[in-house]
């Protein structure tokens, strides 16, 4: 086990790591929602790729780029984007690690997820007595156990014990299938340190999405492919099981399906089927992120 744990003391600095990737529109409501729902001294250090004007609302902003060896490791991966995500969350641990306290709090949390309740800071205080990290767990995604870094929260002394890191190299076996995703890493660590850590799982009572729009421990809320473009925002990995698998990956991932093609006018009528689903997502998409910008208590529709 990781250290003895130990409470979270009054005014206790919050370092707050957080990656906004080519598009800015997360930028002003998270800080918003930070400011009004964190009651405590707090820094954000952020990674803005492509959106680097925004750069002076940060304690620390990089548009941080990768070296050639960890873009070989990305290219090589069968999951590249979370490659990519895990290294940019571990330089900014490196980053905060190298000058917070060791009593200070380290919060990972993604672009689009926002802290909704105003007891976030009397919530980890309470939670971090008993468990050394708190983290979403997306269980709701078939296999995956391991903590999410759309929130996670642990003390700073409690990550370097841990050596935590978000990576993918570590595995483990679900129904006969190997899983990783990000957060492999560190789900290792825990388990090889026997660290007891808080899973916050979703709460939603109403789902308007099976993986999208999520309140977890009722305490954050992750709107999901928040930074994905085209259609792909719009398509997540239970869809595929409503599709035929090989006109979906032909359509949306843009891959040619080169082996018995479909006729073309399947292609079309699909295409076109698909055209009108994703629309119904966009206005659905459209009507949340409205309601979240200007409705600070919009996350109770979830939960009623």
């Amino acid at each position: 086990m990781v250290g003895k744990i130990i409470g979270v003391a009054k005014d206790t600095m919050f370092h707050i790591a957080t990656v906004h990737y080519k598009d800015d529109r997360w930028i002003d409501i998270q800080l918003d929602y930070l400011k009004k729902n964190l009651k405590t001294p707090y820094r954000v250090y952020a990674i803005l790729n492509g959106v680097m004007g925004h750069k002076s609302k940060f304690y620390f902003a990089q548009d941080y780029q990768l070296d050639e060896a960890q873009k070989e490791k990305k290219k090589n991966a069968r999951f590249p984007a979370s490659v990519d995500h895990a290294l940019k969350l571990d330089y900014l641990a490196k980053v905060i690690a190298e000058q917070a306290n060791d009593e200070d709090i380290i919060l990972f949390l993604d672009g689009d997820a926002l802290p909704v309740r105003d007891n976030t800071y009397e919530f980890v205080a309470e939670k971090i007595k008993d468990h050394q990290l708190i983290a979403m767990q997306r269980s709701e995604i078939d296999g995956m156990i391991q903590p999410h870094p759309a929130f996670c929260v642990t003390k700073v002394s409690a990550w370097k014990e841990l050596q935590g890191s978000w990576g993918l190299d570590y595995q483990w076996e679900h129904n006969g299938e190997k899983m990783s995703d990000t957060g492999a890493n560190l789900l290792e660590a825990l388990e090889k340190s026997k660290t007891n850590w808080l899973p916050l799982e979703r709460s939603n009572l109403k789902n308007e999405h099976e993986l999208f729009y999520g309140i977890y421990g009722n305490i954050v809320y992750h709107h999901g492919a928040g930074f994905r473009g085209g259609l792909r925002q719009f398509i997540s990995i239970k869809d595929y099981q409503k599709f035929p698998q090989k006109y979906l990956v032909n359509m949306v991932m843009v891959r040619p399906y080169r082996e018995n093609p479909p006729h073309r006018w399947t292609v079309k009528i699909f295409r076109r089927l698909l055209q009108i689903f994703c629309y119904l997502r966009v206005k659905k998409e459209q009507n949340i992120f409205r309601d979240l910008k200007t409705n600070s208590k919009f996350y109770e529709r979830f939960l009623k």
